[in-house]
């Protein structure tokens, strides 16, 4: 009996059972991770973009600058071509004038020419020519033009339809300072031979300084026709056959 009672109040005591503990919760994390770096490889796409684009543009803008100065050296080059080519031309002509007699002075070219005309038709020879009766600004150039001894040559200088008035045909002024030493004694006299003639056109006589003379249009002369040679390059060139004139010795 005892022994059953005591088996009646025995009972086994078993330790409660823990509850377990929560896990710290991780998904948080991995879903900020996951954020990130997908902004990383965003960020590394467009920088590649932005590389990509400035590579490819300064390509674009390189091949227009070597288009551009393609083009530059091109029309550089055709402008060269034309100026040579105008060189060539005016270095033949200069060569055709001179073999038929023109010279050449100090930026201009004379011709002399051996046969005599009126000054009319002097001055149009000259014009065909491109050229006109020779016109004397300075003192050098008188003496280039006086240089020789005892011929007679029409210039471009007249007093027609202005009596007293003198004029050159080629348009330079005329300076009454720097010409009157260049008149001989006494001229210009406008005498009319006691024929009612006019003196309304000049012809130099060579040998002296002092060499104009005005005289009747109609009388023939030789003649000097003068043109302005505007290129530089051909001033004084030494490529050109230039043969001077003959020195004589100049009467002030």
């Amino acid at each position: 009996m005892d022994t059953e009672n005591i088996y009646m109040n025995f009972h086994i005591r078993t330790p409660p059972l823990k509850s377990p503990q929560p896990k710290a919760e991780t998904q948080p994390v991995y879903k900020n991770l996951r954020i990130l770096y997908a902004l990383l490889l965003l960020f590394a796409l467009m920088l590649v973009a932005s590389l990509t684009a400035t590579v490819v543009l300064y390509s674009w803008e390189s091949a227009c600058l070597r288009l551009h100065g393609t083009r530059l050296q091109q029309r550089h080059l055709e402008k060269l071509n034309a100026s040579y080519q105008e060189l060539q031309h005016q270095y033949r002509t200069i060569i055709t004038l001179i073999s038929e007699g023109w010279r050449l002075h100090n930026g201009n070219i004379y011709y002399f020419s051996s046969v005599k005309k009126p000054w009319a038709e002097a001055q149009q020879f000259c014009l065909s020519k491109n050229s006109n009766l020779t016109s004397v600004t300075s003192k050098e150039e008188q003496e280039f033009l006086s240089q020789g001894t005892g011929a007679d040559y029409w210039i471009g200088l007249t007093d027609q339809g202005s009596e007293g008035v003198w004029h050159w045909v080629d348009g330079n002024p005329y300076n009454q300072s720097v010409s009157e030493g260049f008149w001989r004694l006494d001229q210009p006299d406008n005498w009319d031979q006691g024929k009612g003639f006019t003196e309304d056109c000049v012809h130099l006589i060579t040998g002296n300084l002092r060499a104009w003379n005005d005289a009747n249009c109609t009388i023939h002369h030789q003649w000097i026709c003068k043109s302005s040679l505007k290129s530089r390059w051909l001033t004084g060139s030494p490529l050109l056959p230039i043969t001077p004139l003959p020195l004589a010795r100049l009467k002030p």
